[in-house]
């Protein structure tokens, strides 16, 4: 009984190096083959991972998530909300701010359905006489494009941080108003 504790008492102060592998039942043939630079491997011919399902608020909250780690660089979950300048998708922290996995830098418009708000990047075609709101949030050159197809009727455009300055009068049938972020606000660069 004394070896026995003795040995579980070593063991404890000692630092315990492991590699993982977790397998599914179609793959458990290969269970002792794990990939020399890993850490943790998964393999399955028929399932996935899933992430921590989480509603993010903006990039820069680091809410719901709480406690002293909770900004820790590399946190990654998925989040499963539209709000402020996220939308659903794989999120990592990079010790500041949460980021897009998988998101580019804007090398073209994304072109989505007419909504009463639009995220940077994006290009909506506008077909009825509707308010759209820009991002609250943005960086430094982002852009949004708003196309005019209401036959005539127009529409409107809102936001908290939209240079006054610049024209919003409703664009001619056809054309298309385009928003450029500039320091901490957005104006209208495009018509």
């Amino acid at each position: 009984m004394k070896t026995i504790i003795t040995s579980l008492l070593l063991l404890a102060t000692l630092g315990i190096n492991a590699q993982t592998k977790i397998t599914d039942a179609a793959s458990a043939a290969n269970v002792t083959n794990i990939a020399p630079g890993s850490l943790l491997e998964l393999e399955s011919t028929t399932k996935g991972l899933m992430l921590p399902k989480i509603a993010l608020t903006a990039t820069t909250a680091i809410l719901p998530l709480s406690g002293t780690h909770a900004q820790a660089t590399g946190i990654t979950v998925y989040n499963t909300n539209t709000a402020g300048d996220v939308t659903p998708g794989v999120y990592a922290n990079d010790g500041t701010k949460w980021v897009k996995l998988g998101a580019a830098a804007v090398t073209g418009w994304v072109y989505v359905t007419q909504s009463t708000s639009i995220q940077v990047g994006q290009s909506m075609l506008v077909t009825s006489g509707i308010t759209v709101t820009l991002p609250t949030t943005a960086t430094q050159g982002d852009k949004v494009r708003l196309v005019d197809s209401t036959g005539g009727t127009g529409f409107s455009v809102a936001g908290s941080n939209i240079n006054s300055a610049t024209t919003m009068a409703p664009p001619v049938g056809g054309s298309a108003l385009e928003y450029t972020f500039i320091g901490t606000q957005w104006f209208c660069t495009g018509l």
